[in-house]
């Protein structure tokens, strides 16, 4: 089999008549095509993203058929994706190894033979299908492909998803998935967009965050271009347990992209130093931070609180004002705890 397309495949063959037989059939996934007088054969009219099984036998005279080749197997290509958002939840394959058209799922490094799976796991508040990353041993990988596809230009694209995260008792600290974005489908030159840790106390210091308690999060990765894209998750385990994914997409970026890796510093008993990485190209013309649900308006980054009360637990978040119109979602939620006051 040469020269596959998305919906066409050419098929050739070593035929042992003399002469000639006056034609050929071709039985494709148990349909047969007749009267085929030229070899090699484009077999036409495929479907995307499928595969096909395919034997040949010689038609010799109108009362004279050999017997069926030998079947071969291909896959047609898959056509790129082009219509935006896309998604994956999951919930329409068996619970097993993820095995899917237009997907690459495969063991890279490591001992065993594990891949990705789908799965369930009522004890971590989803009995729905999601996607695993399988315990494996200390330094196994495997690596899985998401679909082509074609980003348009003009506007920046972001790949989402939701993860478990785990408190540090119950996961090692180099152990989850790797994101990256790739023109070809190769991590080999790839742009890495982040690291997905298990454990929820890490972070990669830029996209995902630490957070401070076991639970599902979600994260938005930046996609560094436009054109021919494929996002591709390698998985990295190291003797912990599973970690577990939901709810992949590829969507246009929000036109105000939100604050992320927010920080807390120089926390006295009356003040605290709030700081975030502005995702923005543009500086916004300012900011919200939400302190325990009341909003606070800030024009630097960072941005000192500076009326609160001492001994006292609060949370924040952020978000961007672009413009007057224009305002991006809040950040992810870290808390702190403001220092007593000094007994005198």
């Amino acid at each position: 089999v040469a020269h596959i397309t998305t919906t066409s495949a050419t098929i050739s063959w070593t035929d042992n008549n003399m002469p000639t037989p006056s034609s050929w059939t071709i039985d494709v996934n148990g349909t047969e095509i007749t009267g085929i007088t030229a070899n090699p054969y484009t077999i036409p009219g495929l479907t995307p993203g499928t595969s096909y099984s395919v034997r040949v036998k010689a038609n010799c005279s109108d009362e004279d058929a050999s017997a069926y080749s030998n079947e071969i197997t291909f896959s047609t290509l898959c056509e790129a994706v082009t219509a935006f958002p896309w998604t994956n939840d999951m919930e329409s394959y068996e619970t097993d190894d993820f095995i899917a058209p237009c997907y690459v799922n495969e063991h890279i490094s490591g001992s065993g033979t594990s891949i990705f799976k789908v799965a369930t796991n009522s004890s971590i508040g989803n009995a729905t299908q999601m996607l695993q990353l399988p315990d494996m041993s200390n330094g196994t990988q495997t690596k899985l492909v998401l679909p082509a596809m074609q980003l348009p230009t003009g506007t920046p694209y972001q790949f989402v998803i939701d993860i478990y995260r785990n408190a540090s008792g119950t996961s090692y600290t180099s152990e989850g998935v790797r994101v990256f974005a790739s023109t070809d489908g190769e991590i080999e030159g790839a742009t890495e967009l982040g690291f997905l840790y298990r454990n929820c106390a890490q972070t990669d210091g830029n996209v995902v965050t630490a957070e401070d308690a076991t639970g599902w999060y979600t994260y938005e990765f930046t996609i560094p271009f436009t054109g021919d894209c494929y996002i591709i998750l390698r998985g990295e385990s190291q003797y912990g347990s599973s970690t577990y994914m939901d709810n992949l997409m590829v969507r246009e970026a929000p036109s105000c992209l939100k604050p992320t890796v927010v920080n807390v510093d120089n926390i006295t008993n009356t003040t605290a130093e709030i700081s975030w990485t502005e995702n923005n190209t543009t500086t916004p013309q300012g900011w919200i931070i939400l302190l325990n649900d009341e909003e606070v308006e800030a024009d630097s980054n960072p941005f000192t609180l500076n009326t609160l009360t001492s001994n006292t637990a609060y949370t924040v978040q952020v978000k961007a004002l672009c413009s007057d119109t224009d305002e991006s979602e809040y950040s992810a939620e870290i808390s702190f705890r403001t220092l007593c006051d000094v007994v005198r």
